[in-house]
């Protein structure tokens, strides 16, 4: 048997604070703050992994059974932190104004991107 912890402190961030505009769909704006790069630190990671193995002979054969199990605990580690909260980002927070935000879905920018392309071609 065997039982593995793991702990990271968190990840660096570029804190992004509220300009006091809302855009024509009715979102808030957000924009890193200046000469703040990196200086804010994202909630800690913590983790556990169990693996358990048995090995057995049989017949002049050498078998083995595995059984893993990652994050036993089930923690929550933040993957992408979100600048205006701080911690993970989480459906319904408000994102820095350069995120595309699911709430107010930006469909022209991707054909923007491909007439540029197109144009450059």
């Amino acid at each position: 048997m065997y039982l593995r912890g793991f702990y990271q402190s968190g990840k660096r961030y570029t804190p992004a604070e509220y300009t006091g505009s809302i855009d024509e769909q009715g979102r808030k704006e957000y924009e890193s703050v200046p000469g703040e790069y990196n200086t804010e630190i994202g909630d800690d990671w913590f983790l556990c992994r169990l693996k358990f193995r048995k090995i057995f002979d049989l017949s002049g054969l050498s078998f083995s059974i595995f059984l893993e199990v990652n994050n036993i605990l089930d923690n929550q580690n933040s993957i992408i932190i979100n600048p205006v909260t701080g911690r993970a980002y989480e459906y319904g927070d408000d994102v820095p104004s350069g995120w595309n935000d699911p709430r107010y879905p930006d469909v022209q920018a991707r054909l923007h991107h491909i007439h540029s392309i197109l144009l450059d071609i």
